[in-house]
């Protein structure tokens, strides 16, 4: 693996360890008019990066008042920096945004994309901003990508500067994803990228590394998957490790569950020792035996129900992924198996499950397993299905 592969990876394992704190509402300062007595300074400012964390601070009036007069300010240019169309935008009050502090980084999470009158505002700013942009960069791209309200904005918005911004380097590629942490078009931004071969190799896991939440992750990962980008043991371990909680781990493991069957036992189980819970690692079980094109060893089996803490869940992993299971059985791996459980009813539970496949063992293999079980009556039972 080449430094370069590693550090991509480093960089997306270690990045939720960095959230430190999430807003639960953006517009907590004095009023818009307070801190912008004069408005015109959006459109005027040779410092966006300050008058844009003033602006963040700011209550923004939800008025059709205040809605045209940034209309008028734009109208006012006839030539406009695009740091200034991106801060007319996000002076349009959208209350379902909000801003995390993550390494000491302000990131946005916007709210749903297209909802309100205000998005319709938003939409107007950028469709009749495009012809008085006289320059843009590829962060202040990403900044206009972020809060398009639609996907027709946003196509106008690529045709136009995308080829300008982007040369193919995944430096490029970096600057412009920085802009839009946690924008709802991050898909549709992808859409754009992906067919023209936007994403392949390692700029599309620099996509992903690049994502600060886990819902911008999934995107990235979905897009990835239906390429058929390449993912090797050391890949799927470090894309599971990358997400904050478990109910996003789900959701890239369903997707990745075909990928396991390549997998040798240790990563394999390496990705799901990610989960933080055994309901998750149900979850991942249940994906991974739905996916009909899996195929695990016995070893692959042992590993997996050697992760849950109770024999319920060890259960419910066998219950899953025996009709996974092929190659000949192993004795070694069906007594570790069995071994497993703390209870003669789990071994009980799971030996009614892969009984059938067990006969074929020899039988000396199968009188060890035998030699598992503690109480006589539940070694009887055993016998009755192990010694047809």
């Amino acid at each position: 693996m080449s430094m370069h592969r590693r550090s991509l990876l480093r960089h997306h394992i270690v990045l939720p360890l960095l959230l430190v704190a999430c807003g639960i509402g953006v517009r907590q300062g004095p009023p818009f008019d307070e801190v912008f007595p004069d408005a015109s300074v959006l459109v005027t400012t040779t410092e966006p990066a300050s008058v844009r964390a003033r602006l963040d601070e700011s209550q923004l009036p939800d008025s059709q008042a205040h809605h045209d007069r940034l209309l008028a300010l734009l109208r006012s240019r006839q030539q406009l920096h695009a740091a200034h169309v991106v801060l007319l935008a996000n002076a349009v009050g959208r209350p379902e945004t909000t801003i995390c502090c993550i390494d000491g980084r302000r990131i946005f999470r916007y709210g749903p994309r297209g909802v309100g009158e205000s998005a319709k505002v938003i939409d107007q700013l950028l469709t009749e901003g495009i012809d008085r942009i006289t320059d843009v960069d590829r962060r202040s791209f990403g900044e206009l990508i972020a809060i398009t309200q639609s996907d027709t904005t946003l196509r106008l918005y690529t045709d136009r500067f995308l080829a300008k911004v982007d040369d193919g380097s995944t430096a490029a590629l970096e600057q412009i994803l920085d802009g839009m942490t946690g924008s709802p078009a991050l898909a549709s931004f992808l859409d754009v990228l992906a067919p023209q071969g936007g994403l392949d190799g390692e700029r599309g896991w620099t996509a992903f590394a690049r994502s600060t939440f886990d819902s911008d992750r999934i995107i990235v990962l979905r897009v990835l998957v239906s390429r058929d980008a390449a993912i090797d043991g050391d890949r799927m371990v470090a894309t599971m490790r990358a997400f904050s909680f478990d109910s996003g781990r789900e959701e890239a493991f369903t997707l990745l569950a075909p990928r396991v069957q390549k997998l040798g036992v240790e990563h394999a189980r390496a990705s799901i020792a990610t989960f933080s819970f055994d309901s998750g690692r149900e979850a991942a079980f249940a994906a991974l035996g739905k996916s009909g094109d899996v195929h695990l060893t016995d070893q692959h089996l042992v590993a997996f129900v050697a992760m849950c803490s109770f024999d319920s869940g060890k259960l419910q992993c066998v219950q899953a992924l025996a009709n996974s299971l092929h190659g000949e059985p192993d004795g070694d791996a069906a007594q570790a198996l069995l071994a497993a459980f703390s209870f003669d009813s789990g071994r009980q539970a799971a030996l009614a499950v892969l009984a059938k496949r067990w006969l074929e063992l020899p039988l000396a293999d199968r009188q060890r397993l035998l030699a598992t079980f503690s109480f006589d009556s539940e070694r009887q039972q055993a016998t009755r299905r192990l010694m047809k």
